[in-house]
């Protein structure tokens, strides 16, 4: 990981660097130099979450959700992007058990889910952040599902779940690791995680619920006592 940061943050600076000089490039030449600028970072905010481990860092995903917020103002309709900026929200939504924060995370993965469906996938050839649109979709729902399943919505959850695992039966034969994921241990962490918080929101549901609406059986009790 340390490797990965030290290149992209050289690569990003001397990209910057480069643009900040006056009348030294063309414009063909500035847009590959902000091209590149914007791969580093990329590159960066998802090595923050492809690193990740089942003990989940949360200073690697504040690092990732401000990268993908900068990022996400630059290219709004880049569907890594905005899939990146909702990982990175849910997980800490999630693991500080933040409703807000989860919520936050739904619109930017609603968002990308969105801008899959449409087609806005890389797919130019020089770019090294290509990415297959139904393994993006897959993953884009499955984390949508995490969040339904942290705010103690299971039946949209499952629906999400469904329509993951099919679009990966569809495409079993390919095999695409999304830059903008976090890894499989990770994910497993946040899974439970998510399970946790659900289950603690629908028990206090449930306890607000019982306040406002007494048992019958203890209607009757205070009938006979005033009897």
């Amino acid at each position: 990981k340390k490797a990965v940061e030290t290149l992209c943050l050289t690569v990003w600076s001397r990209g910057v660097e480069a643009l900040s000089l006056p009348n030294e490039n063309d414009d063909q030449d500035n847009d590959s130099l902000n091209a590149l600028a914007v791969d580093a970072q990329r590159c960066l905010g998802g090595a923050e979450l492809a690193f990740l481990t089942k003990d989940v860092n949360i200073d690697s995903v504040r690092k990732s959700r401000v990268i993908f917020e900068s990022l996400s103002d630059v290219d709004p309709d880049n569907a890594s992007v905005r899939a990146g900026l909702g990982t990175s929200l849910l997980i800490l939504g999630v693991m500080k058990e933040d409703e807000s924060v989860v919520k936050l995370a739904m619109f930017h993965l609603k968002a990308a889910s969105s801008l899959c469906q449409k087609g806005a996938v890389e797919a130019q050839p020089q770019s090294i952040f290509q990415s297959d649109a139904s393994a993006m979709s897959a993953a884009i729902l499955h984390n949508l599902a995490l969040a339904s399943i942290s705010l103690g919505d299971d039946v949209s959850s499952v629906a999400l779940l469904l329509r993951a695992g099919a679009i990966r039966r569809e495409d079993s034969a390919h095999s695409v690791n999304l830059f903008w994921n976090c890894s499989h241990g990770a994910l497993l962490t946040i899974e439970q995680q998510a399970a946790l918080m659900g289950a603690k929101r629908t028990r206090r549901q449930k306890k607000k619920t019982k306040s406002k609406i007494p048992f019958l059986s203890d209607r009757f009790a205070v009938k006979e006592a005033t009897a």
